[in-house]
């Protein structure tokens, strides 16, 4: 999970990170910057759970 707006880790490295960790896959939140607003939590949550389910 990236905000889309981020102003401490750019957004645009997150690909590139996740092209060097084997089954890793990108939710970039539009208009989110480096907090993780609480309204995400389920999403987050979702996105948690789907590696576990791979792991």
């Amino acid at each position: 999970v990236h905000g889309a707006d981020d102003p401490l880790v750019p957004p645009a490295a997150a690909p590139d990170l996740v092209a060097k960790i084997t089954g890793a896959t990108l939710d970039m939140v539009p208009g989110m910057g480096h907090d993780l607003p609480l309204a995400l939590l389920p999403r987050l949550a979702d996105n948690i759970a789907e590696v576990a389910r791979r792991a």
